[in-house]
């Protein structure tokens, strides 16, 4: 039949039911009626054919329908009974528009085009979703082209920062008290001198920055923790080339990272990978440097002595050497000590700056490209896909029933 009759029991069903029915279409609601289970007066109900909720008394019509049951003769009193349950106009409704009818029954008809209005209402649903949809990706468009702008500032800054500070610091008198040949009384000051240079000069700044950036892209509601590999700095080149001029020096080399490791690493916010960075390089590069300026000046005292010790020999052991003669050999071992030290260490110091400038620069290039990704990743983009032609279809077809339900 196509109808759905709902039985309510008292007042608060009535209600529920109430809000039930608030979606339901001019189409649909000749198909559906409720029916409220209440207490009747004595006087006979008159049916309403246009309401869509009926009150009856279920007690009433089944007390009418047993005295019938009993006895035809009590046809009176089941006729009283029957009118004041209310039954009467359920029965009209139920029996409403099932008249034979060409093409189809008007009930089958009602049932239809309920049909094609749920339709455009699923329809209509789907194509506002889409349009919130745009108008959030626009609006998280302009959020992230604008978080991409300060992002770009920073990164101009904290390279300029980078550049100017460490020329600075390299130009500065502290750095100069470095020099090889300072390097006999400075030599305990490699640590706390290159220390200083990496904790106040290596891009403090931009840390400082970094951390207002991540401020802005928090109330932006970006994540500012992501899992990533935190790399430590390269081993500077240094190393390396004094290892080849300087056979036999014991240098302590840093720990390369093995490939497979079962250590765990803590997820970092990424504005702490330039304290990671700096913390890492003054772990991996100072000690070595400064146990090179302790062996340089070590290794150069002792060639020199034993030059000297050689000399004297020399001068005592054979008279015909003369100090002059004898005094040639020290020379000679002091000069060859002294210039490989100022090579060295003068090498050493070139390939510390760039070491220090490179991590630098790789540091910005890390944050700055995890930074874009976060903000890239983030971004919903919503495109137009095949939903929306779909859905535009369905639209034709249901105005398509529609008109050949109003030609019947």
């Amino acid at each position: 039949m196509h109808k759905t009759l709902v039985i309510g029991d008292g007042l608060d069903k009535a209600v529920a039911f109430g809000r039930f029915t608030s979606d339901i279409s001019s189409a649909t609601g000749d198909m559906i009626r409720v029916a409220i289970d209440l207490p009747l007066s004595m006087e006979s109900l008159e049916p309403n054919p246009s309401s869509t909720c009926s009150v009856v008394s279920i007690d009433t019509g089944s007390k009418a329908l047993s005295v019938f049951r009993e006895s035809i003769a009590n046809s009176v009193i089941y006729e009283r009974g029957w009118s004041r349950s209310g039954m009467p106009s359920l029965s009209q409704w139920l029996t409403q528009d099932l008249q034979p009818a060409e093409p189809i029954k008007p009930a089958m008809k009602n049932f239809i085009l309920s049909i094609a209005e749920d339709a455009e209402a699923s329809i209509t649903k789907e194509d506002t979703l889409q349009l919130q949809n745009l108008s959030q990706s626009a609006i998280q468009q302009q959020t992230s082209d604008s978080m991409l702008g300060h992002l770009e500032n920073w990164a101009e800054k904290s390279h300029t920062e980078l550049r100017n500070q460490l020329d600075a610091a390299f130009s500065a008198k502290n750095w100069h008290k470095l020099s090889w040949w300072k390097l006999f009384w400075r030599v305990d000051d490699v640590s706390m001198i290159t220390s200083e240079i990496i904790e106040r000069r290596w891009l403090t700044d931009a840390e400082k920055r970094g951390v207002y950036l991540a401020g802005r892209m928090d109330q932006e509601g970006f994540p500012d923790i992501v899992q990533y590999n935190l790399e430590p700095p390269s081993v500077p080149s240094t190393e390396d080339a004094v290892a080849q001029d300087v056979k036999g020096l014991p240098i302590q080399s840093p720990q390369q990272p093995l490939d497979l490791s079962t250590d765990v690493q803590e997820v970092k916010p990424w504005h702490s990978q330039i304290s990671i960075s700096r913390t890492s390089l003054v772990q991996t590069t100072i000690p070595p440097l400064q146990a090179l300026a302790q062996n340089l000046v070590l290794r150069t005292l002792s060639t020199t002595s034993l030059a000297s010790a050689l000399s004297a020999l020399l001068w005592v052991s054979m008279p015909t050497v003369s100090v002059f003669e004898a005094g040639v050999i020290a020379a000679l071992g002091l000069v060859y000590s002294l210039r490989r030290m100022q090579k060295v260490w003068e090498g050493a110091r070139a390939d510390w700056q760039v070491e220090v400038r490179e991590e630098g620069r790789k540091t910005l290039k890390f944050t700055e490209d995890m930074v874009r990704w976060i903000v890239k990743g983030s971004a919903k983009k919503v495109v137009e896909s095949e939903g929306v032609a779909q859905r535009r279809r369905a639209r034709d077809a249901v105005e398509r029933v529609r008109e050949v339900l109003r030609k019947m």
